[in-house]
């Protein structure tokens, strides 16, 4: 999963611009992406949504919104991402589009469980090199990947390098931010990680997660 942050790239105009890259990417089965636009920029979190979906043109790749259940309704989405402090609140999304969560445990695990979500996010696994936050490391990915009954995507810290201890974990896949968000064209990039992953053995893995999309 690539994660497109409005708030890592820093302005709106380059945003959108590796949005409309992101477009290029072409293997649905395999792939998503995940818009996330927490900071405004005097731009209502409403407007952004639409622009991002607006500049995304692929028909293939799924597109998942983190945030409103209402915009990603409005606008078309794909998909749509939680926060795991959303998990918390006894919820039952309206929205009917693949869904997924950010957990940090087992105990939102749980939660992102009984809400039917179709995979969760887990990290940070390695340290991320835009933000300072303690790594939670391959042990506890292993840990939780072994107690759920959702596939699991790993991020933090993401690099090709890695990939292999990663899959060794049992993980489904991974989402990055900064790596691809630091190309000027991400695409290929996206692609070198998913040949990678492939290379390994995850295909099947991708697709239980995916393929499990409502």
């Amino acid at each position: 999963m690539v994660v497109a942050d409005l708030g890592f790239v820093g302005n709106v105009s380059s945003w959108l611009a590796k949005i409309s890259k992101l477009s290029e990417l072409r293997d649905e089965s395999k792939l998503c992406v995940q818009i996330r636009a927490r900071e405004t920029f005097n731009r209502s979190r409403r407007e952004l949504a639409g622009l991002a979906r607006d500049r995304f043109r692929s028909a293939c790749v799924p597109l998942i919104w983190n945030g409103d259940e209402a915009f990603a309704s409005e606008f078309g989405y794909d998909g749509l991402h939680y926060a795991e402090n959303v998990l918390a609140i006894e919820h039952h999304p309206a929205v009917q589009v693949s869904r997924s969560a950010s957990v940090h445990s087992v105990a939102a695990l749980r939660q992102a469980e009984a809400m039917a979500m179709h995979f969760v996010v887990f990290g940070a696994v390695f340290e991320p090199t835009w933000k300072d936050v303690k790594p939670r490391g391959l042990i506890d990915l292993r840990a939780l990947v072994s107690r759920s009954r959702l596939p699991v995507l790993a991020i933090g810290g993401m690099q090709i390098d890695r990939l292999p201890a990663v899959f060794e974990t049992g993980a489904h896949g991974i989402a990055c931010l900064s790596e691809f968000m630091l190309a000027e064209n991400p695409v290929p990039l996206v692609e070198q990680f998913l040949d990678r992953w492939l290379a390994l053995g995850g295909e099947e893995r991708v697709k239980a997660t995916l393929g499990s999309n409502a």
